[in-house]
């Protein structure tokens, strides 16, 4: 009835099979991933964004030469792959440039501003990246101190997607899988883990000096 035939069909076919259980896990590949593409939709359709990212800058700010060391480091794919991986994560980015853009605020760890990994070139542009990210209108960049722990909560990166007219949905990253929560006893959790790192980041002005006395 609609034209699709093949692989395209069967992955339908797969999905409307799955079952009703208000969250989806799918799994990692050397390809563009389903679940980044299932995380655009939810961030473009979102009015409010909060993210934590524990030890790394996060996707949304990451410079290519950041994103390229990095997944060079910690991916086990053939360049190819991961140069569809960088190609894709600067495409997301241009969400930020968007009128219609959510409010974000992005947490992150200040252990994430000096990594070992990372050239100190290439950490230095970084920094330099977030200090001007830090001035746009709905782009909140609160630090997380080290002295607060080591991720101020427990657990890995996480959103927080909100939208007036819909649940919350909440996308929680491991090393193999993303699973979407949309059930609140699940997506509640992660609204406490928020306002919890709110109280315990450095606000905003307090952020921005940091990061631009690291890339100065």
């Amino acid at each position: 009835m609609f034209g699709v035939f093949g692989d395209e069909a069967e992955e339908i076919v797969a999905l409307a099979a799955e079952l009703d259980d208000d969250y989806r896990l799918l799994t990692h590949n050397d390809k563009l991933p389903d679940e980044l593409r299932t995380l655009i939709h939810h961030e473009r359709a979102a009015e409010v964004v909060d993210s934590c990212e524990p030890a790394l800058i996060p996707g949304l700010l990451q410079m290519e030469s950041y994103a390229g060391a990095l997944f060079h480091w910690a991916v086990p794919l053939p360049s190819d792959g991961i140069d569809s991986l960088i190609e894709a994560r600067m495409e997301r980015q241009k969400l930020l440039d968007k009128s219609c853009c959510p409010a974000f605020t992005l947490f992150v760890h200040e252990s994430a501003l000096h990594p070992h990994m990372i050239s100190a070139r290439v950490m230095n542009d970084q920094r330099m990246k977030l200090m001007f990210a830090a001035d746009r209108d709905l782009c909140t960049i609160r630090i997380v101190p080290i002295q607060v722990g080591p991720t101020g909560t427990l657990g890995g990166p996480f959103m927080v997607m909100r939208h007036t007219d819909y649940k919350p949905i909440a996308c929680v990253e491991n090393v193999s899988t993303s699973a979407f929560l949309e059930e609140p006893t699940h997506t509640d959790v992660y609204q406490r883990i928020v306002k919890r790192l709110t109280s315990l980041a450095l606000d905003e002005g307090q952020s921005k000096e940091l990061i631009t006395g690291l890339a100065m």
